[in-house]
């Protein structure tokens, strides 16, 4: 009987393009068939957005900047729906784009690792992974934003390997052109340039490595700098210092760090009882501080006073807290979205299958992260490797994971309507 080479066949496998194509083929089909089976559109703060949409049809415009919400999206909506003439396209366009998100990582994986493996079981895993796949049904940022980031990773990555000083100088131009870009839509990448500066120290051994990452670093936080000083209009997108964003960032602050917002760091009053006791607080508050006539910023200032006594007097319980959060809601937002839309759509209002369909994918990425780490290895690179190699590493050993947790959160950063 002739010999089956089972690891010929796995290789042939895993460096077929008919897989990568087949995988892609798949992702993509997957989102059009939850959104063609989408029932729920208009709800959460979503519906802002698409009735923005119509705003645009009868004045001609609208700021793009509404308090803390961004409203480029919706000029793309409007775009797709009375200009392109069907608002199937739009969200057609968001299958494609988180279709073209998930292939761009892969080949920032299989750069980084030099194995068409690792890009493989990504690729597979991000194609199940029932949360991202949903998210193209929803009218929001989300996708966009990831699709923009996966092309910045690659280019960080080439500008990490470059050899030429001026194609180094043209990616550094192309990932700051990306990340101001990507402020029409949030400003979730505002301050990337403090990590990259950070990059930046943690290569200081190695010259040119650091050097790149300094001057892209400088480079971003120079161009935010001049657009502030010459087009305040266009840097407006990406401040943080007005009191609407300073009152939602406290309050983002506030709710997940103390027990006020529902079971406990959840974003927002649920209990009457809990509201009752915030509002009698606060009074005893601002008057023990001699405040006659209460404003917005007194506000501001006792959630951070509550945040700091609840952190200071009991550390035990907001290190519980965190524990929580992170076990059952992953943030101060429980999750609902996807739930909602697949609830109402695909599975008909089963919310058994509904909430297996969500949590079996991204519970067993945990088991499979459980599983394969490997502490051997982490020992082994400990005293083999310096600290900045083996942090390195450890990084990329994990980015596939990290990298589709990322995706389905990334809705969280910067919303502060709850």
């Amino acid at each position: 009987m002739q010999h089956i080479d089972k690891k010929r066949i796995w290789d042939n496998f895993v460096n077929s393009n008919a897989i990568v194509l087949f995988l892609l083929a798949f992702n993509l089909l997957f989102r059009v068939y939850i959104y063609f089976n989408t029932n729920l559109f208009e709800f959460s703060d979503y519906k802002s957005y698409l009735n923005a949409i119509e705003t645009i049809r009868e004045r001609g415009s609208i700021p793009l900047v509404g308090g803390a919400s961004h409203y480029f999206n919706s000029y793309i909506g409007y775009f797709f729906k009375y200009i392109a003439g069907n608002m199937d396209y739009y969200y057609l366009f968001n299958c494609c784009l988180g279709t073209l998100s998930s292939f761009f990582i892969y080949i920032f994986l299989v750069k980084s690792f030099r194995d068409r493996k690792i890009g493989i079981i990504y690729l597979t895993a991000t194609s199940v992974y029932s949360e991202f796949i949903t998210l193209s049904s929803v009218f929001y940022t989300q996708v966009i934003e990831v699709f923009l980031f996966s092309i910045m990773i690659n280019f960080i990555l080439c500008l990490h390997r470059s050899k030429k000083v001026v194609e180094a100088f043209l990616y550094i131009v192309v990932i700051v052109i990306i990340i101001n870009v990507s402020f029409l839509l949030k400003p979730t990448m505002q301050y990337l340039w403090l990590i990259i500066g950070m990059a930046s120290i943690m290569y200081v051994k190695m010259q040119s490595l650091s050097l790149k990452y300094l001057v892209l670093a400088l480079t971003l936080f120079s161009v935010d700098l001049s657009l502030e000083k010459f087009y305040p209009d266009i840097h407006f997108l990406t401040s943080t210092h007005d009191v609407i964003n300073k009152n939602a960032a406290v309050s983002f602050f506030f709710f997940g760090h103390t027990l006020y917002g529902g079971d406990g760091g959840e974003g927002a009053f649920i209990y009457k009882e809990k509201r009752i006791e915030f509002d009698s607080k606060f009074r005893q508050w601002y008057k023990e501080q001699g405040i006659a006539t209460p404003t917005g910023n007194t506000v501001i200032d006792f959630k951070k006073a509550e945040i700091k006594r609840f952190i200071t007097e009991q550390p035990l319980q907001w290190i519980k807290l965190q524990g929580y959060k992170l076990v059952r809601t992953f943030g101060i937002i429980p999750e609902g979205t996807t739930f909602q839309v697949l609830f109402s759509g695909v599975f008909s209002y089963n919310w058994i299958l509904t909430a297996l369909f969500l949590q079996i994918p991204f519970l067993s990425f945990i088991i499979l992260l459980v599983i394969c780490f490997d502490w051997s290895w982490i020992k082994e690179n400990l005293k083999t490797s310096t600290k900045i190699d083996t942090i390195r590493e450890v990084a990329l050993k994990y980015v596939s994971f990290f990298e589709k947790v990322l995706q389905s959160r990334q809705r969280c950063e910067g919303r502060e309507k709850c």
